[in-house]
Order: structure tokens, then C-alpha cells, then sequence
């Protein structure tokens, strides 16, 4: 039972980390890509 729950909590995990890992490479491309100061850094501050 409890090694079954935590194989789900690692597969739970490692879905979180992947999509964290696609977030920020996503983030810096779209950064490099508009020089920056680009998108969402525009209009604030």
C-alpha cells in the first residue's frame, strides 16, 4: 500500500518537474528571442 502511494507520488513529481522544466526553458527562449524587455516586462514598472 504504501509503496504503491509513493510511486504515484514520484510519478506525480516528476510530471511537476518536467512541466516546470518546459515553463522556464519556454520563458528564457521567448526572453532571448524579444531582446530582453519584451512581452509581459512591457507595459510594467
Amino acid at each position: 500500500m504504501l509503496k504503491q502511494s509513493y510511486s504515484k507520488m514520484k510519478k506525480v513529481l516528476a510530471i511537476l518537474l518536467t512541466v516546470l522544466f518546459i515553463v522556464s526553458v519556454t520563458a528564457v527562449a521567448a526572453n532571448a528571442h524579444s531582446g530582453g524587455h519584451g512581452g509581459f516586462g512591457d507595459g510594467w514598472g
